[in-house]
């Protein structure tokens, strides 16, 4: 039986959605029972990234050209591939039209994974317009609707879906990294790394820090490893400047594979003051590296508060304030017992052949009408 993955990018333009969707893709590779072939799109870093998919079949799809060519080029592109499933990781795009339309002429079923899409905080006037047009019937023709957390499954069912809904977070690969103790170092760094975005919570971040200046700045960094808007980077570079942190607060370029190993490598802690996440790959990423986790519940990972493996931060400067305030009090032994437990956490819950066989299972119940896995709701 054969899987058509379809993550919209093929390459590190996608952010998390790609990391995802390239090791389900391995995991699938993996499998005796299934085949995968990636459908996807042509951008800027496809040459960059194209050696990450391990020899898997993928089709980069033009994007320079008129929007019904390339409808018509990825519908081409699913029929040829003769798929017995197709799973994808987009919404808010033609793509759904075109899974739902390929579905009912191959008498196919799909699978579908919001990532934390269908969060209303992240739903804008036009997602509401798209929602009503045509990406709620692609929604509600899905075999099943693939949840990272318990949060987006409540979130997918108060939107009106009745629909199956699986629940398998995402995973990580411990192979590729190591524990690295906590180092003594002069000035300790606070990493954060993710896309430049509003809704990742740097200004609310860069204002606490600057009211606890005085405590902060002889003793930690706060680093940003980034992308994104180009506009938005600039107001946060600005930000800096405006509350006088340019001594403390540095933004510096998007890592990726080796050199983000290393960045996590020689960084003391990790902060995510996001205000919506679906389920963060670069949490899983942190704690893979025994770096404590600074994060809101709006990550989505409740996991880190119960194991002791994060701690709990709120998106307002003045609370925000106090709790980096209690954090940078913080011994090294204490920082590096948070760590440890964020390892323990992502290798007994979190690696990737553990989310491969449940991604198996819930191909296995749409296909083969085998037993229902707990991890599937009905209602």
């Amino acid at each position: 039986m054969k899987v058509v993955q379809l993550p919209g990018s093929l390459s590190r333009d996608g952010g998390g959605v790609f990391q995802v969707a390239l090791n389900h893709a391995l995991q699938i590779q993996s499998s005796q029972d299934y085949s995968i072939e990636v459908i996807g799109k042509e951008d800027k870093h496809l040459k960059d990234d194209e050696h990450r998919w391990s020899g898997i079949p993928c089709t980069a799809l033009q994007q320079s050209i008129p929007i019904i060519h390339q409808i018509a080029g990825l519908e081409k592109a699913i029929l040829k591939s003769k798929p017995s499933i197709m799973h994808s990781h987009m919404l808010w795009t033609s793509q759904s039209r075109t899974i739902l339309k390929v579905s009912n002429y191959l008498r196919i079923p799909y699978v579908v994974s919001p990532h934390g899409m269908l969060d209303p905080w992240t739903i804008d006037f036009k997602k509401r317009i798209a929602l009503a047009t045509f990406e709620r019937k692609s929604l509600e023709n899905a075999a099943c609707i693939h949840a990272l957390n318990l949060s987006e499954y409540e979130t997918i069912r108060k939107l009106g879906f009745k629909n199956p809904i699986a629940i398998i977070p995402n995973g990580i690969n411990l192979g590729q990294n190591q524990i690295f103790p906590t180092k003594n170092k002069a000035k300790k760094t606070l990493l954060f790394l993710s896309r430049i975005d509003p809704k990742k919570g740097l200004e609310p971040l860069i204002k606490a820090i600057s009211l606890i200046k005085a405590q902060f700045e002889p003793i930690y960094e706060l680093v940003i490893h980034g992308w994104g808007e180009k506009s938005y980077q600039e107001k946060i570079e600005r930000q800096i400047v405006s509350l006088g942190l340019e001594n403390c607060v540095f933004i510096k370029k998007a890592v990726f594979e080796t050199e983000k190993d290393k960045v996590f490598q020689n960084c003391d802690a990790f902060i995510l003051p996001s205000y919506s996440e679906g389920f963060p790959m670069v949490i899983l990423e942190a704690w893979a590296h025994s770096k404590p986790v600074l994060m809101t519940t709006a990550c989505n990972i409740p996991e880190g508060f119960i194991q002791k493996a994060a701690i709990k931060i709120e998106t307002d400067p003045e609370v925000l304030s106090k709790e980096l305030l209690s954090f940078i009090s913080k011994s090294n032994e204490e920082l590096e017992q948070i760590g440890i437990e964020g390892y323990e956490l992502v290798k007994n819950n979190f690696t990737w052949p553990k989310i491969g066989q449940k991604l198996f299972q819930m191909y296995d119940w749409i296909l083969k009408s085998s037993k229902k896995p707990d991890f599937i709701m009905l209602k």
